[in-house]
């Protein structure tokens, strides 16, 4: 359990069996402490990689990208599902984990996992159903 109550074995149970081992997970909490603990939690036990981790490199040569990361992550909430899409094209993002109160424009789309306060989302799956609405919007 996180210090918010959430419960991480169902997540990191449902990513280890039903994620690409290759996989790499867009980490979206309320705040920089939940975020780095359910990305620990998905590094550790659910074996996936995450986008960033907020956990310092003490490597002068990633300095700059483990910064640039953590600035997108502390700013999600400013940037729409285009800019997020195109991040995913950038960095090869396979899915996206946020809380339920912080879903936004994704709040119609089919998530591939729900829980109490969790909500992830396959990236592949959000650029088909956009692309199936935008295809809708214009017949």
């Amino acid at each position: 359990r996180s210090e918010k109550g959430i419960s991480l074995v169902p997540l990191c149970t449902f990513v280890k069996k039903s994620t690409e081992k290759n996989s790499i997970i867009f980490v979206n909490g309320k705040d920089r402490f939940l975020s780095m603990q359910l990305s620990f939690a998905i590094r550790c036990f659910g074996h996936r990689a995450t986008f960033s981790d907020f956990s310092f490199p003490f490597n002068e040569s990633v300095l700059v990208e483990w910064e640039k990361r953590n600035n997108y992550c502390n700013d999600f909430e400013l940037h729409s599902l285009d800019d997020f899409l195109n991040l995913s094209n950038k960095y090869s993002l396979t899915h996206l984990l946020t809380t339920r109160d912080q879903v936004g424009e994704l709040y119609n789309i089919p998530s591939i996992w729900n829980g109490k306060d969790l909500i992830l989302y396959d990236v592949e799956n959000v650029k088909r159903f956009l692309s199936n609405k935008s295809l809708k919007q214009n017949l």
